[in-house]
C-alpha cells in the first residue's frame, strides 16, 4: 500500500473505532487495490501480486518488511474483482505461503490445487479432486481449501492475485476480523462483483452441478 499514498487508509483500517468507519477505510483501500497495476520487479509499486509471483515479491526488498508483519490480505481474480478476504496474527508471508501461494510437483496449496486440476474442478466442482487429495483434506481436516481451489479455478487461476495490507499491531487482527468479512461481502454487493468466497465457507463442499 505505501508505493500509492494509501498507508493511511491502512492506517484507519487498523485503528477503526466503529464499523462505519471501518467500512471507510475498506473502500479506500479495496478501491486502491483494484485500481492498482499488477505487481512485477519492474513496477514495485504495484499492489495486486500475481500468485505465481509471490516468491519474488516476498523477497523483494520494499517488500519484506510487509510480509513479515501480520494484517489482512485479499484475494482477486482477473476481472479485477474481489474473491476472498483473510487475516492473520502471525506473518502474512508464512500465512500466504503455507496455505495459498506454495508451488511446485505435489504441492497442496490452493492455487497450486486449483492449477493443477483446473479443467476437472471447472467441469465438475469438488469431484474433479483425485480421491487421495479429498480423502487428505476431507471434512477432518482442510475442506475451505478444496473448496476455495475450485473457486480459484472456476474465477480462472491465471488471473488469481493477491494483495496484502500490514498492520502495526497483531492485537488489532481478531477484533476487526470479526467485523470486515461481513464490510467486504456487502462492498462486493454493492459494486456488482460475485459473492466472496468467504460466503460459501459454512458450506464447504461445493454445490451439486
Amino acid at each position: 500500500m505505501e508505493h500509492i499514498g494509501t498507508v493511511e487508509a491502512s492506517r484507519r483500517l487498523e485503528a477503526s473505532p466503529d464499523r462505519a468507519a471501518l467500512a471507510r477505510a475498506y473502500n479506500d483501500v479495496i478501491e486502491a487495490i483494484l485500481t492498482s497495476p499488477l505487481w512485477a520487479p519492474e513496477r514495485p509499486g504495484g499492489l495486486r501480486i500475481p500468485w505465481r509471483a509471490a516468491r519474488e515479491a516476498m523477497a523483494h526488498p520494499d517488500l519484506r518488511g510487509a510480509f513479515a508483519s501480520p494484517g489482512l490480505y485479499i484475494f482477486g481474480s482477473a476481472a479485477p474483482s474481489p474473491v476472498y478476504l483473510g487475516m492473520t496474527s502471525g506473518s502474512l508471508k508464512g500465512r500466504l505461503m503455507n496455505r495459498y501461494v506454495r508451488q511446485g510437483v505435489g504441492v497442496e496449496s490452493q492455487c497450486q490445487l486449483a492449477a493443477t486440476y483446473r479443467c476437472a474442478l471447472v467441469a465438475h466442482g469438488l469431484a474433479g479432486f483425485p480421491e487421495e487429495i479429498r480423502t487428505r483434506n476431507g471434512r477432518d481436516r482442510n475442506p475451505v481449501r478444496l473448496t476455495g481451489a475450485v473457486a480459484f479455478a472456476r474465477h480462472g487461476i491465471d488471473g488469481i492475485w493477491f494483495a496484502r495490507v500490514p498492520f502495526a499491531d497483531p492485537k488489532a487482527v481478531r477484533p476487526i476480523e470479526k467485523k470486515i468479512i461481513s464490510i467486504a461481502a456487502e462492498w462486493n454487493r454493492d459494486h456488482g462483483h460475485p459473492p466472496l468466497l468467504n460466503q460459501m465457507e459454512l458450506k464447504p463442499y461445493w454445490p451439486p452441478e
